[in-house]
């Protein structure tokens, strides 16, 4: 992505958003290629099988004592990432080589990360192991090695230490608004002293990236970062209550704060991208938004956040709305394919993608008509009532 300014750089990020939202508005009911009917029987043998592997959890958090936060957090995202695999019906050496890497940089993230900060939570390494999980996928894409490097491990606990700042016990509109400010003027390369240990690992994980990208030699590194925290920004005004009219408008924030929180994580994997690149990232970035707040939707309204589910479910079951994000499965996909996708790395994001979104409807099957279940679980390699509960032994506690 060749830019000559922060201006081009926000033009890119409004074209993109512009594209993605039209072609939302615009996409057929498709249903992925890769999907394929499972019998009944092959349902119950991976059953049988993820059973073994979800044994490797205790079923209580006292079990988990003798293990700290991080190897907790390892071992979830371990049986995570196995999960994808049995579920795939085609094992590649491709594929198996990726998985074995994902997972010696998991093993890597954990030990800094307790280094870095042993306060650490259990939810909170989680959550940067997600997106650890992102860089990688998108390091492959572009033919790079998988690894664990500077700015994927400071990127990607950005996002616990900001969110807590954000939404933690303790925030008010004013500490929400001076912190906010802090960090935009620290992303444009302004030190300012404030006060706090949070602020403080935010500097050092940015020095980290400044470390690996100095500023004067990767402007589209550091005008990435601002892209998404303004995104971010915007995406704080998503609370509460909206009318109808305001619909389009509500969900670009969300495409724009989705392309480029991955966009960044391309930047920061390559330090810039050819333009056929950074659509496809922030397509991939879209997509993963989507099923965040697909899978999110009862915190989501806990919480009065407005997504594109939460207001589609106030007009009755999510039905369209789920297709259409299937719909976005397939166009991403197939974007990934045409532009220089990597062995079968494509189809390995396509069906991780599509097992998240069969398990959100597995969990929120109340909000979905009887037709449309029934068709979803055709595809799905587990029995909606057995995938249910699978996230609820995947994720953290609270």
């Amino acid at each position: 992505m060749r830019t000559t300014g922060s201006d081009s750089f926000r033009d890119n990020v409004a074209r993109w958003t512009g594209e993605q939202l039209e072609r939302w508005a615009q996409t057929p009911s498709l249903l992925p290629p890769f999907l394929e009917k499972v019998s009944p029987r092959q349902k119950l043998e991976k059953e049988r099988e993820l059973d073994a592997l979800l044994r490797k959890i205790p079923r209580t958090r006292e079990q988990f004592e003798g293990l700290d936060a991080g190897r907790r957090a390892a071992v979830r995202m371990q049986v995570r990432t196995a999960v994808a695999k049995s579920l795939s019906p085609s094992r590649s050496d491709a594929a198996e080589s990726f998985f074995e890497e994902c997972e010696r940089v998991a093993d890597a993230f954990v030990r800094k990360a307790e280094e870095f900060d042993s306060a650490l939570k259990e939810r909170e390494i989680y959550q940067a192991l997600r997106n650890q999980w992102v860089f990688n996928s998108i390091q492959h894409y572009l033919g790079r090695p998988v690894a664990l490097t500077s700015s994927s491990f400071a990127y990607s606990l950005l996002y616990p230490y900001t969110d807590n700042r954000l939404d933690g016990p303790d925030a008010t509109g004013g500490s929400t608004e001076a912190f906010l400010g802090w960090l935009s003027r620290r992303l444009e390369g302004v030190r300012s002293s404030d006060e706090g240990i949070l602020v403080e690992k935010i500097d050092e994980l940015l020095r980290m990236i400044e470390e690996e990208y100095p500023r004067p030699g990767f402007p589209e590194v550091y005008a990435g970062l601002l892209a998404i925290h303004t995104a971010q920004q915007n995406s704080l005004r998503l609370r509460g209550r909206f009318s109808p009219d305001q619909e389009m408008r509500l969900h670009a924030v969300s495409i724009e704060k989705g392309g480029t929180s991955v966009l960044a994580d391309g930047l920061l994997a390559a330090g810039s991208l050819r333009d056929e690149q950074a659509e496809v990232v922030f397509a991939y970035g879209v997509l993963l938004q989507l099923i965040d707040d697909l899978q999110d939707l009862d915190e989501d309204r806990e919480r009065s956040h407005s997504t594109v589910f939460t207001r589609a479910l106030e007009r009755g079951p999510l039905d369209d709305v789920t297709s259409r994000l299937l719909s976005c499965l397939a166009t991403c996909h197939t974007m990934m394919n045409e532009r220089g996708g990597k062995d079968a790395l494509p189809s390995l994001i396509g069906r991780s993608c599509a097992i998240l979104v069969l398990e959100a409807i597995a969990r929120h099957r109340a909000f979905y008509g009887d037709t449309f279940l029934g068709r979803m679980e055709e595809f799905s390699p587990l029995r909606f009532e057995y995938l249910g509960v699978v996230k609820e032994r995947l994720t953290p506690p609270v």
